[in-house]
């Protein structure tokens, strides 16, 4: 296993493929740097990589787990955000228009 080489939201700006998540990294209401210190840990890594490599999984399917049950994330996605574009989390929590307009709630 290689060591993983630590990474902030500063540098993950500054890097040329984190620059276009410029938004999102920038957003003080995301949770970028829990996120970051998240994946500052060897184990998970090699857990990205692995699923990646070996499992021919998606290399996020390694920690998905636990990148959602992380509290910040979790709030973040629990509704505290818009969760569907254009709609606030008030209006789009528990409830998804399907196919030809049917509507499923949570």
């Amino acid at each position: 296993m290689t060591s993983t080489e630590r990474i902030s939201r500063a540098e993950f700006l500054s890097d040329r493929q984190g620059k276009t998540f410029a938004d999102v990294g920038s957003d003080s209401g995301t949770p970028c740097d829990e996120v970051a210190e998240l994946f500052n840990d060897d184990a998970r890594e090699q857990r990205v990589e692995d699923s990646e490599i070996r499992h021919d999984r998606a290399p996020l399917a390694g920690a998905v787990r636990e990148l959602e049950s992380a509290p910040a994330v979790r709030e973040f996605l629990g509704g505290k955000n818009q969760i569907l574009v254009g709609m606030p989390a008030s209006s789009a929590r528990g409830r998804c228009d399907g196919p030809e307009g049917a509507q499923f709630s949570a």
